[in-house]
């Protein structure tokens, strides 16, 4: 499917926004899910704008071209969070590899299977959701959760970096986008008694604001990623602004990507 058939990046987010019938106003009254985090519907009506405001992170971008650079031919991709299948599954399909995606949101579930024909998309819950395996053998080559573990507490991590290492062929490859704890506002008071976890920090999303996430730091992520059995290969730290429009104001962002192979 051509590019123009999800936003177009020359597009305005006003445009889309009266496109999309939504409202600054209306988004912000969404946002308010559990524990100060969007809500499912929030995601839903954001669909449609969010690729206007993101679409341009040229660091994640190049984190992808780096990350093919070290797959086999028609890998088994799973992308985690795939959001509106851009970048991460619309480049991996156009690059000839097995897609398959997973997303709390229906609404981004939708799009991502009008972006990417090729793959196969699930809305799920990341916690709840296990893979179809081959005769119950690892067969997947690489797994991306770009931006999509924040509203994960550090005990669920803990237990979703094991998940995901059960899932990966052996040399496997585990990929993060994030944002680390050292790169948000945060007091002592944030941070749990070894250093490594910031909790309740808080940013400003798509005009709303997210409190009550979990945010490790550097070190933090190591400790997590190390423990669940993989080697971490390649990191890398990328400061993205997201384009202002139409009164929906994000924070700037210190992206930090992280590329671990499995033991």
């Amino acid at each position: 499917m051509s590019p123009s058939a999800i936003i177009d990046d020359a597009k305005s987010i006003s445009t889309v926004i009266s496109e999309a019938k939504l409202a600054p106003s209306s988004l912000h009254s969404l946002a308010a899910g559990e524990a100060g985090f969007p809500s499912v519907e929030y995601y839903d009506h954001l669909a449609k704008i969010y690729e206007g405001a993101f679409s341009h992170d040229t660091g994640l971008r190049e984190f992808i071209e780096r990350t093919l650079l070290e797959l086999p031919k028609n890998s088994k991709v799973l992308d985690i969070g795939c959001g509106t299948g851009k970048p991460v599954s619309y480049t991996m399909a156009a690059h000839g590899h097995n897609v398959h995606g997973l997303d709390l949101s229906g609404a981004m579930v939708d799009l991502s299977s009008k972006c990417v024909p090729t793959g196969s998309f699930t809305q799920a819950n990341m916690l709840e959701y296990s893979p179809q395996l081959h005769n119950n053998t690892p067969d997947i080559d690489v797994i991306f959760t770009i931006f999509s573990l924040f509203c994960l507490s550090r005990k669920e991590m803990s237990t979703m970096a094991s998940k995901m290492s059960s899932w990966l062929k052996p040399d496997g490859l585990l990929c993060i986008g994030t944002i680390c704890a050292e790169d948000f506002k945060t007091t002592p008071s944030m941070y749990d008694a070894d250093g490594l976890c910031a909790t309740n920090v808080e940013m400003t999303f798509m005009g709303s604001k997210c409190s009550s996430m979990t945010a490790f730091t550097k070190q933090g992520w190591k400790s997590v990623i190390e423990a669940a059995g993989f080697e971490i290969i390649y990191t890398k730290s990328d400061l993205f602004t997201p384009r202002p429009s139409a009164g929906i104001a994000s924070d700037d962002e210190m992206h930090y990507f992280i590329m671990a192979r499995k033991k």
